[in-house]
């Protein structure tokens, strides 16, 4: 048989249904990755909040106060609050220093 014909037939015969699919953004959190919609909710969550208040929080307070606000935006389970804590806490100078940016126009 010819590989162009055996591909072709692969790429049109119907796959499978899942028997037992589960929501995609809970197969990544269990599997330790952060999801889209959740890094979607933090960063407009940032966007959203004072500069001043993300500029002038120390670390373990603005790590605890972005985690409590996404949680009460939407449900959270343990596991997807640790990986949201994880993340914060390594994208924080990258937070204070959007933060400081937005501050800069102010200021002059």
């Amino acid at each position: 048989m010819d590989m162009r014909v055996l591909f072709v037939y692969r790429l049109e015969t119907p796959r499978p249904a899942f028997r037992y699919a589960r929501p995609l953004v809970r197969i990544y959190a269990q599997r330790g990755f952060m999801t889209p919609v959740m890094l979607r909710q933090l960063w407009s969550l940032i966007e959203t909040t004072q500069a001043t208040l993300l500029v002038n929080l120390d670390d373990a307070t603005l790590v605890q106060w972005l985690l409590k606000q996404l949680k009460t935006n939407s449900a959270l389970n343990g596991k997807e609050a640790d990986l949201l804590d994880e993340y914060i806490q390594s994208r924080l100078c990258l937070i204070r220093d959007l933060a400081e940016q937005r501050l800069a126009p102010e200021l002059l």
